[in-house]
């Protein structure tokens, strides 16, 4: 855009000054037309004037064709816009995923912790669980043994 813009801009210059240079020539045309004949003055200053309208024209299809290349990019960043929104939305959503990703993983290893804490938490109950009954266990025995051992 800039590019073309400053492209434009020369090209505006180079037509005016040659504008400028087709006026001067009327000037000058004009003022020697004094001393020429009216006829050779007219025809002079026809073509002259013929000479700046097409130059005018020149300018008005270049400054045509700029606005046209303007156009044309202008279209062409603002599709490179939408489409850098459109990746910013996706990297957005990519990135939100991975963030609740996380959020899951990090819950999933609280959970198991958790649920390894009580299963051994439960293992060490059964365990004391297991020595009371041993204990009961070898008392009864040691009773039993004592009892059958007297009746005998």
């Amino acid at each position: 855009s800039k590019e073309v813009a400053k492209t434009l801009r020369e090209d505006t210059e180079k037509l005016h000054q040659r504008l400028k240079k087709a006026h001067n020539a009327i000037s000058e045309l004009t003022s020697k037309a004094a001393a020429d004949s009216t006829s050779e003055m007219k025809e002079q200053k026809t073509k002259t004037e013929d000479a700046v309208e097409l130059i005018r024209e020149e300018m008005s299809c270049k400054l045509q064709e700029m606005k046209v290349d303007l156009c044309g990019k202008e279209a062409q960043v603002a599709s490179l816009r939408g489409h850098v929104a459109k990746l910013q939305q996706q990297l957005g959503e990519i990135q939100k995923t991975a963030s609740d990703t996380k959020k899951n993983d990090d819950l999933a290893v609280q959970k198991a912790q958790t649920d390894t804490a009580n299963v051994t938490a439960q293992n060490e109950s059964l365990v004391q669980k297991i020595k009371i009954l041993e204990e009961k266990n070898k008392g009864l025995e040691e009773a039993l043994s004592g009892k059958g051992g007297n009746s005998l």
